[in-house]
């Protein structure tokens, strides 16, 4: 099997790494030609593995969250093994670790992954990759990533899943799989780890198959809904068109504040103007009666 890391040669924009536990692929990511490497981690022993790790590390982002569609404050279920630490109710996944137990309930932030893409951490112009080791939050994550049209932006996804639904809410991984097909993104079976019970899949987005289904849907239902490419390839024309509107519009305030220094200019001008007409009539007026005094005289 390939490694389900990218190569060193890979022209890579962001890695983004929700669920990165203490850091065990740090190393291969920085191998890479990676832009930017984020790591999205909840649990505190975690992070106090992960800080010293990253520490000097430029291209690297810690960012101290979990992901979940529902945002705020909640409570992260901490067990004996802690890479099954998750937000949701462990179910089937007691049967297969009998002895799986909660050592606490620790109170944590969570982001919705609108709010971390808000960050500005994605490349525009390199391939981004996303991994998720999140257990039993991968669909939710990804649902939330396609109804805001934000998960085209990912070209390559590597996702742990489960051979089963393990905590409350959860799906299989040929549910995910099947999920992720109808988005265009495809399996490479050698890029499946072996773990039959929690593999991880690795797939990639065929943008030319998604554009091409949109482009059809599009003909046959006017009006229909565009797919997450055309959505991506729609929002960042309207992110040009604002900036070239706000760039029009500050053009229009340098020019009014013009205008106006001019129009004052005019109107101080026109004053003075007044008043060396006024001084030059009073001046006409004195000479005058100079004159007749004179010729008086």
């Amino acid at each position: 099997m390939e490694p389900l890391h990218p190569g060193s040669a890979a022209e890579l924009g962001t890695i983004l790494h929700i669920g990165a536990g203490i850091g065990d692929d740090l190393a291969a990511y920085l191998a890479s030609n990676a832009e930017r490497i984020v790591l999205v981690e909840p649990d505190s022993e975690a992070l106090d593995a992960l800080r010293p790790a990253v520490a000097g590390q430029n291209r690297v982002t810690l960012i101290p969250v979990a992901v979940s569609p529902e945002p705020g404050l909640t409570k992260l279920n901490r067990f004996n093994l802690a890479e099954l630490n998750t937000l949701r109710k462990p179910t089937g996944i007691l049967r297969l670790f009998p002895g799986l137990k909660v050592l606490s309930q620790d109170a944590i932030t969570v982001e919705t992954p609108a709010e971390l893409l808000a960050r500005q951490l994605l490349s525009a112009d390199r391939p981004n990759w996303l991994v998720i080791e999140a257990p039993g939050e991968d669909l939710a994550i990804l649902q939330a990533l396609d109804a805001a049209g934000d998960l085209a932006r990912f070209q390559t996804l590597v996702i742990q899943s489960a051979s089963g639904e393990f905590f409350e809410g959860s799906v299989t991984v040929d549910t995910l799989l099947g999920w992720l097909a109808e988005r265009h993104f495809s399996a490479d079976p050698r890029r499946v780890a072996p773990d039959p019970d929690r593999p991880h899949v690795q797939v990639s987005f065929n943008a030319a198959a998604s554009a091409a289904a949109g482009a059809g849907s599009t003909s046959a239902l006017p009006g229909s809904a565009s797919s997450p490419a055309q959505m991506q390839a729609t929002r960042a024309a309207d992110a040009e068109l604002s900036a070239e509107l706000t760039r029009t519009g500050q053009e229009l305030a340098r020019r009014d504040q013009a205008l106006q220094a001019s129009e004052r200019a005019l109107t101080t001008a026109k004053a003075d103007l007044k008043a060396a007409r006024s001084d030059l009539t009073r001046r006409k007026t004195e000479l005058g009666k100079q004159e007749s005094r004179a010729q008086a005289q």
